[in-house]
Order: C-alpha cells, then sequence, then structure tokens
C-alpha cells in the first residue's frame, strides 16, 4: 500500500485529501550576524576629502549595550546552541567497601539546538537534543501568559507567579546594571566583549526547566557586541546541581554538578519581529468522510474530494491558490482498520510504515519523532524536509494517531523557513482537532 505525498509546486490531483492556503507571512529568514567590518585604519590620501568614521571606546559601547539590553521593546531572533555535561554515575569500592566513583569514566555529553523569538516580553522558543527526536522543549509566551511543552507532554499554560516564577534570560539581561572588560576590544571579529558581573543563573533562564529546585547555581554570562552596541552572541556557562541523587548512589558518593555550556546569535536585533499566529481567524471544518474536524482559516472553501491509494476516508478544502510556489498545504485522511481495532502496536506498525514511505519512497530527510496528543489520543508527530532537490525546500509535518477503529493521518506542508513558524503553526492547528464527523 502506498500513499502519493508528492506535492509540486503547482495544484496536481493528489491521491490525499488536501488544503490549501496562501503561506502565511512572517519574518524573513536571515543569515546571522557574524560581526561587523573592522574600520580601515590607513590614513586617507591628501585628496580623499571623507571624515573619517570615529571609533567608540569600550565604555561607549557598554553604555550603548546596555540601553539595548534595557530597552523594553527588544526584539531579536535567537539561534541556540548548547551542550549538557553529565559526570559519570558509576562507582565501585575500596579496599575498606567504601563507595568510589571511577573518575575514568567519560562523561556523557547532550547536545541541543533551537531558535527562539525574541518580542519585547513576548518569546517564542523551540529546544531539541540533537540526537533525541522526543527530547523537544516549546515555550511561548504573550501578553503575560505562557505555555510551555515539556519532553512528551502536551501545551499547558502556566500559572502566572508559580512554576514561571523568575525572569527568563533576555529578561535577565535587561536587569544588567553593570559590565566588565572581557577581552581586548575589538577583538579580530570587530567585536567587543563583556561579562556580566554578579549574575544569577539557573535552569529555568536556560529554558531547561520549569522552576529551579535548589539555589543558588553557579554561572557566567559573556556578552560579545559590535562597537555600536548591538549585541551578537550571549555566552552562558551552568553548573548546576539541581537533580537529586541521593537516592539512587550509595552514602558518601558526591556526584559532580552537571555542567551546560550554552551559545545565543542574535539576528534582525532592533528589527520588527511578529510571533507566529494562525491569523486570519479559524473556523471548524468537519469532514463527515474522513471523520475529523480541524479549526482552518476563514475564507477556505471546499473542494472535490480525491481519492486515497490506501483506502478510507478523504476531503479536500481550499484557500487561495499560490502566487509565488510558497503555500501551505494540509491533508487531512483516514482508513478504518481491516480487523476493526487498532491497538497501540498496531498504531507503532503504521507510523512506521508511514515513515518508510515519506523517507525510502518519497526521498525525504527525517528531522525529527515526537510523541503528543491529537484530540486527547495519543499520536506520533513526524517532521521531515522534502523538495530538497527542487528548492525552494519544504518542511513536512504529520501527526499520526487513532481512536482505536481507524488511523487517521494529519499532513502540513509548508515552507521550510522560517520552521519555528511552520512547527509552531502546526501545533496551533492539531490543538483544534475532533474525531466524529
Amino acid at each position: 500500500m502506498r500513499r502519493s505525498i508528492r506535492v509540486g509546486r503547482a495544484v496536481a490531483v493528489l491521491a490525499m485529501p488536501i488544503l490549501l492556503v496562501a503561506a502565511c507571512a512572517g519574518p524573513a529568514g536571515e543569515s546571522l550576524r557574524g560581526g561587523a567590518t573592522p574600520v580601515p585604519t590607513s590614513a586617507p590620501s591628501s585628496t580623499d576629502s571623507s571624515t573619517p568614521t570615529p571609533t567608540r571606546t569600550p565604555l561607549e559601547t557598554e553604555r550603548a549595550l546596555l540601553e539595548v539590553l534595557r530597552d523594553p521593546t527588544f526584539t531579536a531572533r535567537v539561534t541556540i546552541r548548547g551542550t549538557e555535561t553529565i559526570p559519570s554515575g558509576v562507582w565501585t569500592v575500596d579496599a575498606a567497601g567504601s563507595p568510589l566513583p571511577m573518575a575514568s569514566m567519560p562523561p556523557t555529553v547532550l547536545a541541543y539546538e533551537g531558535e527562539a523569538y525574541i518580542a519585547g516580553d513576548d518569546h517564542l522558543v523551540r529546544l531539541q537534543v540533537t540526537d533525541a527526536p522526543n527530547l523537544v522543549i516549546w515555550e511561548h509566551r504573550r501578553d503575560g501568559t505562557t505555555w510551555r511543552r515539556t519532553w512528551l507532554h502536551p501545551w499547558q499554560e502556566m500559572p502566572a507567579g508559580v512554576a514561571m516564577d523568575g525572569p527568563r534570560l533576555f529578561d535577565l539581561l535587561a536587569e544588567v546594571v553593570d559590565l566588565e572588560p572581557g577581552g581586548s576590544a575589538p577583538d579580530t571579529d570587530g567585536l567587543v566583549h563583556f561579562v556580566v558581573p554578579a549574575v544569577r543563573l539557573d535552569l529555568v533562564r536556560l529554558w531547561l526547566q520549569e522552576a529551579a529546585l535548589k539555589e543558588p547555581d553557579a554561572g557566567t554570562i559573556e556578552i560579545l557586541a559590535e562597537t555600536d552596541g548591538t549585541p551578537v552572541k550571549v555566552l552562558v556557562h551552568l553548573a548546576s546541581d539541581d537533580l537529586d541523587y541521593s537516592e539512587a548512589v550509595p552514602s558518601g558518593v558526591v556526584i559532580p554538578p552537571r555542567e551546560y555550556d550554552f551559545e545565543y546569535e542574535l539576528s534582525a536585533v532592533g528589527e520588527r519581529i511578529e510571533l507566529p499566529v494562525l491569523d486570519p481567524p479559524t473556523e471548524a471544518y468537519t469532514s463527515a468522510d474522513v471523520g475529523l474536524t480541524v479549526d482552518v482559516p476563514l475564507g477556505w472553501r471546499e473542494l472535490e474530494a480525491g481519492p486515497w491509494e490506501g483506502g478510507g476516508g478523504s476531503a479536500d478544502i481550499g484557500g487561495p491558490g499560490p502566487t509565488d510556489g510558497e503555500y501551505v498545504q494540509v491533508r487531512l485522511l483516514g482508513s478504518p482498520s481491516s480487523s476493526g481495532s487498532v491497538t497501540s502496536d498496531d498504531l507503532d506498525g503504521f507510523a512506521r510504515w508511514a515513515l518508510d514511505d515519506l523517507v525510502e519512497g518519497a526521498g525525504m530527510e527525517l528531522m525529527t519523532v515526537e510523541t503528543m496528543r491529537v484530540a486527547g489520543q495519543p499520536a506520533y508527530l513526524l517532521t521531515l524536509l522534502a523538495d530538497t532537490d527542487d528548492p525552494p525546500a519544504s518542511l513536512h509535518q504529520e501527526a499520526i494517531f487513532t481512536d482505536g477503529t481507524t488511523f487517521f493521518v494529519i499532513a502540513y506542508r509548508s515552507p521550510a523557513e522560517p520552521e519555528l513558524q511552520a512547527r509552531f503553526e502546526f501545533d496551533q492547528l492539531l490543538g483544534g482537532v475532533g474525531i466524529g464527523g
């Protein structure tokens, strides 16, 4: 059984149900800033009447940087890279029978990558352990309300002043009152280095936890800025013993704190950034053939449904046609189980088949496999990169779930950039799914 999944940039007859809508507007992709070009130091010729650009002193750069960080409308796009170094938890005993950690055992190192939008008091963050598709953290804050989806948990609204008590990293930077020189100014890349003195850090500020379990943690923050005060990188080192091993290790064994090293690379500082939302407002669309209800943007219209090669129901609904080849496509499909019931093992097998079909059959590149809940049911969320041989590349996301008798698939195809926006919009769409059309 094969699915027809490849989508061209022209509208074609598909073997799966479709939703078409013009691509949601979002911030254009931009290259990360690698530092300002140093001002030439050679003296102007006698015929050159231009006025040399004055070089700012480190103190002037510090004042300008503090002004940027304290701006309540601070905006930036952020690329996040980091590592978590976990000391070995293996031990032996000495001649007296006392526990002795085996220092020769290498630590475990987890690599993180992610991205964020920072817009004043609002932010949207996605952070993932690179080699563990299920280890994904989402955080979205808008108008003073924060939502989180951590690891395999569903989205949840965090009570103000309880679980989310304490500022996030960029709120913390806004409270910086002083900076100390952190190296030669400027360096060979034209960047000035500063260290934030007497800073208090914990894992909440790295978006790795919802609340600090122990305090204080030891940490440092270094900021690299252009000579005009524009921040380019924030480097954070943190040692934390938040995780308590006392019940898992013998008495007398002390495991060193975990070490965290994160780099936040900033771009589009000070430019207008709007967090992704599903806009225009949505309305419910129900497909009796598929047995699903989804929230879709106003103005979409129902189209003639095409057959699904795998059997089962299908439904087509579309919005404005594409004008530049980049558009969002959503497909709904459902197939009743031949046995009349679907077990968790059946769902696992169907998800594996779907993944193989996308990778081996359609030549897509797997990015992540996550678990979540859709319409209250356990679901797999597959994210793949498509159309890499026919740019621009597309981001292909599929949610696979069941009501116990039918396999359901909701597929979402969108421009690959900005990836964070596409992932968040699909999450929002999945939040409005209902079973039983």
